[in-house]
């Protein structure tokens, strides 16, 4: 039970670094030792594959999330536990950017027990940024979009106060979402004002790999707002970073 435990925490760990590849190791092991019973290390493991092998298949994961959540829904109903597994499986769904309504459902869900138990605490702040990221995938006109923003800020908001440090490695997505979001609206100046603050997390967070497809991803959207705002000088010194890393 110690090295299951162990293995779990240092797959969480690896996950947080972004070495997913790691994350995916410790979280077989524990999966290996606590089997079908144990739901974190389940919802966890599909996670950290995901994330290290971007070609991955939603197919080849689900099966891990779906034990998850029907291991809590029979053993840990109504608890943090099951509203945890529904708030992984919406964003696995989100990621793939499939079956959106089915995610918003689970998210719902997640969020609305969050609150009755802290309604200001860091989960809350986790399923308000993934339900607010799935408004905006699936908008079918601006006004979805912003509705999207407002749980993405809020969002911000109460991870800032819980972190303390607005480049610490848990803003990452949020900032993230946020950019590509007010992309959408148009909305150049604030969409640069998150890329910019993306970036800084991630060169802390990525250090031991400079050429992460993250980063490279990050300068793309760069390009594309300093060239929407007109700064051209910017827009080429990034196109070129980008062509680096080509």
């Amino acid at each position: 039970i110690d090295a299951g435990e162990t293995a779990i925490q240092l797959g969480f760990t690896y996950h947080g670094k972004g070495e997913y590849a790691e994350a995916v190791k410790e979280l077989t092991t524990a999966v290996k030792i606590f089997g079908n019973k144990y739901a974190s290390a389940l919802s966890h493991l599909a996670q950290a594959k995901m994330y290290a092998d971007k070609g991955c298949s939603l197919e080849s994961i689900e099966e891990l999330l779906s034990d998850s959540l029907e291991i809590r829904k029979k053993y840990c109903a109504n608890t943090r536990n099951e509203a945890a597994s529904n708030h992984l499986y919406a964003k696995v769904l989100s990621n793939y950017n499939t079956r959106l309504d089915e995610a918003i459902a689970m998210e719902k869900s997640a969020l609305q027990f969050f609150k009755k138990e802290d309604p200001d605490g860091v989960n809350v702040s986790s399923a308000e940024y993934i339900l607010g990221w799935l408004y905006v995938q699936s908008a079918v006109d601006e006004e979805d979009i912003e509705f999207g923003i407002e749980y993405l800020e809020k969002a911000k908001n109460i991870r800032l106060r819980h972190r303390g440090d607005e480049l610490h490695p848990w803003m990452e997505d949020i900032y993230q979402k946020l950019g590509l979001s007010y992309i959408r609206v148009n909305d150049f100046l604030k969409a640069c004002e998150y890329f910019e603050l993306l970036e800084k997390v991630q060169k802390k967070k990525y250090a031991n790999d400079i050429f992460s497809k993250e980063l490279y991803d990050t300068y793309g959207n760069l390009t594309k707002v300093y060239g929407a705002l007109g700064r051209k000088e910017d827009e080429m010194k990034y196109k070129k970073l980008q062509k680096y890393y080509e």
